[in-house]
């Protein structure tokens, strides 16, 4: 991406037009036109890329902390009459006791058993996707 900022901005140098310098890079004119405002605008810094940060984040730290500290915590414990966690079984369960909405999609882990006989790293990397979604 750089270097194609950068042929830009030399056969635009160069005297070429944008149409011309839109054929040579295989871009759009407009993207060609936008690259060499933001040069005059901001010089070399233009090079770099303006990545989005994409949509903001639905639970904080201490939401996935609490969630993962009940997943990971067996049912029996914390008095419920199940053995395994499933997914609807934990929303309800924050729901109803800790009174916390917390909203937990599947995100591909609809069919994981959460118990402690799963590794550590497959039960972290489960309640990640469910806490994700």
């Amino acid at each position: 991406m750089r270097y194609r900022r950068a042929m830009m901005l030399l056969v635009s140098a160069g005297g070429n037009r944008v149409p011309v310098i839109a054929k040579l890079v295989q871009a759009d004119e407009d993207t060609v036109r936008d690259v060499i405002h933001r040069f005059n605008e901001i010089g070399l810094a233009c090079l770099d890329p303006r990545w989005a940060r994409g949509r903001p984040r639905l639970r904080s730290p201490d939401d996935e902390d609490f969630v993962f500290q009940t997943a990971t915590t067996r049912p029996t414990k914390l008095g419920q009459p199940f053995t395994r966690w499933s997914i609807r079984k934990l929303v309800a369960y924050l729901r109803k006791v800790h009174g916390r909405v917390i909203r937990i999609g599947t995100g591909g882990v609809g069919f994981v058993r959460l118990n402690l006989a799963t590794s550590p790293e497959i039960l972290t990397e489960a309640v990640r996707r469910m806490t994700n979604s």
